[in-house]
């Protein structure tokens, strides 16, 4: 194995401290870089394994993700001549304690990034005496890496002079885990613009497009990746080599993994929440957009093969409800409780975009979709056929914006809260269930101002922000009136007894049995209810028809307005 460097360029201006996990990290400034030109490296800084030196045989990938997501790691030596050829690697490390907690705090903020509910997706451990696949880590010439993961055999990883921040560590093990540069997508044109004119001698490669090795990724474009070289990269004049299509887009950072990188090493990995247990086979269920808060709905009612699946309000019909199948393999499958036909991506068509319709129920895997957690609340769905996501069309959130199918990209136009629905529409409440009030008028949630738990806490709406006080727990009683308990305080909502005028304020107070805590629960054209005060006989009430975060509830008249109209939506199991 040898390595002759050609050329380098060092570019070094100043440097600011990053802190993680208590400690100081120095980091590079944007044109704080050292890139590496190496002729016997394939894309600038990537080694290709001994079975791809021969670029012209390149065609298949010789790297691989690594098992379960674990990387042993360990430190090396490299001595190489005079020409930089004939290298030999020892197992003396020959990066200094310092260098050495440099490099492991940028594998621990990997690490911390890309973990799902406090669980590792990748782990960088020391190499065990069993482990027969590890990487090493050298001071070298130069900052590169082999790609992937190597069978019964060591990936190398140079960080040698300059390399030893953050930033091209991060670049460096993206590379062992087995992604290449965003920059040479095959689809990059659509994006970028390369000037050749302005790319340095022999530096060519460095831009080349990874037509043959390239392995789709289902993801947008990501200018923010940590893989993509920035503007001047590798210029032999000091002029851009790389421009956006359109111009003006900032890209090229080279401090921290973008969001999309954290969500590829995550879909690589298969690291996400596989528990759909709160997701009843046979149940019917609104998919309710978090982005739009308008739910999934099949275009008037059409219960043809092909008919479109959209956006729109909550409406109560049985075009909005959907029936859930589960399958053994943990995907399920969604069926429209109007037509009995399931929900189908177009062919299996795996184009951004593809058309999303009902269509007679098959076994196809157009119709079976992955529901993955993104938090307790809300899910995204991967359709089998095209490992793409469920999505409204350009985040649009005017009704009938249309649902197609698009590359994950973590965006709320791609999460989908799931709402139970009643045989007529609406909402079964479930005693001891925990529940969001959303008022119709505002669209903003029942909450008790500023996470209060004193009796008297004032209770107003707010903007949904997922907090326990904008979950109420409800009680039935025998009478068929209902108790609603807020989860963080444990108290319920409560009227003053002494005073049931219309405005009468409401708040929260210590749990008891009078009728100033006892709600009738009455439905409004089967999609809303009205909650009447036993102990005034009114309703609670938006005071004024506000829509400010922070307008106070109250109790008025019964007066059919929405402002007294509320959706029940489950929480998310805490």
């Amino acid at each position: 194995m040898f390595v002759s460097v050609s050329i380098i360029y060092f570019i070094v201006l100043l440097t600011f401290a990053d802190i993680v996990d208590g400690r100081s990290l120095t980091v590079p400034t944007e044109t704080d870089r050292v890139f590496i030109k190496n002729r016997n490296l394939f894309r600038g800084d990537i080694l290709l394994h001994p079975q791809a030196t021969n670029r012209a045989l390149a065609t298949t990938r010789i790297g691989a993700p690594w098992p379960n997501g674990i990387i042993p790691y360990t430190w090396k030596s490299e001595t190489c001549d005079s020409e930089g050829q004939n290298c030999i690697r020892t197992d003396i490390p020959s990066h200094d304690s310092s260098e050495q907690a440099t490099i492991l705090l940028a594998m621990r903020r990997m690490e911390e990034t890309t973990a799902i509910d406090g669980k590792p997706c990748i782990q960088f451990r020391p190499k065990l005496p069993s482990d027969n696949a590890y990487i090493s880590i050298f001071d070298g010439q130069g900052c590169w890496a082999h790609l992937g993961h190597r069978f019964r055999t060591e990936t190398l990883v140079s960080l040698g002079g300059g390399c030893v921040y953050q930033g091209p560590i991060t670049h460096e093990l993206m590379h062992t885990l087995d992604f290449l540069h965003e920059h040479q997508r095959p689809d990059r044109d659509q994006y970028i613009q390369i000037n050749w004119e302005n790319v340095a001698e022999n530096s060519e490669d460095s831009f080349a497009l990874h037509t043959d090795m390239y392995v789709e990724r289902n993801t947008p474009y990501d200018y923010n990746s940590i893989t993509h070289y920035p503007s001047w990269a590798f210029s032999k004049n000091g002029e851009k080599t790389i421009e956006t299509k359109p111009p003006g887009k900032s890209f090229g950072q080279y401090y921290n993994l973008s969001n999309i990188d954290i969500l590829s090493i995550r879909n690589l990995y298969q690291c996400f929440n596989k528990d759909i247990s709160d997701i009843v086979s046979g149940a019917s269920y609104k998919l309710m957009n978090i982005n739009s808060n308008k739910v999934l709905d099949v275009y008037r009612f059409d219960g043809h093969d092909g008919a479109n699946v959209q956006i729109f309000t909550d409406n109560g019909g049985q075009n909005q409800c959907w029936i859930t199948q589960k399958n053994q393999d943990g995907t399920i499958k969604l069926i429209d409780s109007n037509t009995g036909m399931a929900l189908d991506v177009h062919g299996g068509n795996t184009s951004d975009g593809a058309k999303v319709q009902v269509w007679s129920e098959n076994e196809t895997n157009a119709q079976k979709w992955r529901p993955i957690k993104v938090d307790n609340e809300y899910y995204k769905l991967i359709n089998v056929a095209s490992n793409k996501a469920l999505n409204v069309h350009g985040d649009g959130t005017s009704d009938e914006t249309d649902v197609d199918s698009w590359s994950d990209n973590g965006t709320p136009a791609q999460q989908w809260r799931f709402v139970r629905c009643n045989l007529d529409g609406t909402l079964h409440i479930v005693s001891g269930g925990k529940y969001k009030l959303v008022n119709i008028n505002s669209n903003k949630a029942l909450d008790v101002n500023g996470f209060q738990t004193a009796n008297g806490a004032n209770v107003e709406i707010y903007s949904d922000n997922g907090g326990q006080n904008q979950c109420w727990i409800i009680y039935k009683n025998q009478d068929d009136t209902v108790k609603l308990i807020d989860s963080n305080s444990g108290k319920a909502l409560h009227v003053n007894e002494d005073d049931i005028s219309d405005g009468a304020n409401t708040h929260i107070w210590s749990n008891n049995e009078s009728n100033a805590q006892k709600w009738r629960p009455i439905k409004v054209d089967n999609k809303y209810y009205k909650l009447i005060n036993v102990a005034s006989n009114k309703a609670l009430n938006v005071h004024g028809g506000g829509t400010n975060d922070g307008t106070n509830v109250n109790i008025w008249s019964e007066n059919d307005t929405p402002t007294q109209h509320w959706r029940l939506m489950e929480c998310g199991r805490q």
